[in-house]
């Protein structure tokens, strides 16, 4: 088994298997930014677990949403002061690997998985269990303790109801600048995909990295989609305002005063709105204390 080393190398279904396979006794010690987990193993099975509050099965599967920690392992007898895991191997890593990915696929749709998000005003659903617990802001773990669910379940009911249009997001002033800045640039990207070939598109992808960087923000393209790897702590609107107008000059000067353009300055001018309440697509990102 190996001894230490963090997700970014071996992600949890891969220590798993590694586990099964060499049918080790110990336990896995693993701490992230915030919490720390333990996964007592016995004969490669994994036979307790705790993470954080998260005990039992709950806690090996909020294991499969961390991106970022460190392991260590240790041998020896699984200790008792950790709650038990009855489910079989196969269905744990089946049920987490599901979990991370309606996670993931939330956080590719929705806004922001910090957001508070409720109804919006005259919007229905009939799911009355879902609408009774969204007639008050929630966010994404408080809706899961109101549906008795985990947070990625809760997840999956908010991408379906932001799809549908029905679910309004309330955001910091900066996040909902930010958080709309992202998705107009991957739009744009998107756009410029469209009328260019795959090397134009590259160059264009490496320009608003630049451009990025000049007014101090740290991005990165994953699969066409434009993330923040590292916000400034005072990542503010008017940086994401400077930032989406030096797109826009730079994609006039590659295609001329098209819609591209138009589209960027359009954003730009709902960004600068003072009160804003921004729009992306037909769904609201409302500012707090807008």
């Amino acid at each position: 088994m190996i001894a230490t080393g963090d997700l970014s190398g071996f992600s949890l279904p891969d220590l798993i298997q590694i586990m099964a396979l060499e049918e080790v006794t110990g336990v896995l010690h693993l701490e992230g930014p915030r919490r720390r987990a333990r996964l007592a193993v016995e004969k490669g099975r994994i036979v307790a677990a705790a993470c954080g509050p998260k005990v039992g099965e709950d806690a090996v599967y909020a294991l499969f949403l961390w991106d970022e920690a460190t392991f260590r392992w240790s041998e020896g007898e699984a200790p008792s002061d950790v709650p038990p895991v009855t489910t079989d191997l196969v269905d744990l890593a089946r049920e987490g690997l599901r979990r991370r990915d309606a996670w993931r696929a939330a956080e590719a749709v929705l806004p922001s998985l910090d957001a508070i998000y409720a109804l919006r005003p005259g919007a229905a659903t009939t799911d009355d269990k879902l609408a009774a617990a969204l007639r008050e802001p929630v966010t994404i773990g408080a809706l899961g303790r109101l549906l008795g669910c985990s947070p990625a379940e809760a997840a999956e009911h908010l991408v379906r109801l932001w799809e549908e249009g029905l679910l309004a997001a309330n955001l910091p002033e900066q996040e909902v600048a930010w958080a709309s800045l992202l998705k107009v640039l991957t739009g744009v990207r998107r756009r410029f995909s469209e009328i260019s070939g795959l090397r134009m598109t590259e160059a264009f992808e490496q320009q608003i990295l630049a451009l990025a960087d000049s007014v101090g923000v740290d991005v990165r393209w994953t699969d066409g989609r434009l993330e923040v790897v590292d916000p400034p702590p005072e990542a503010s609107a008017e940086a994401a305002i400077a930032l989406l107008g030096a797109v826009a000059e730079q994609a006039s000067r590659l295609h001329g005063q098209g819609p591209i353009v138009r589209w960027c300055r359009q954003e730009v001018a709902t960004l600068e709105e003072p009160g804003r309440v921004l729009l992306l697509g037909k769904w609201p990102l409302v500012a707090q204390g807008a």
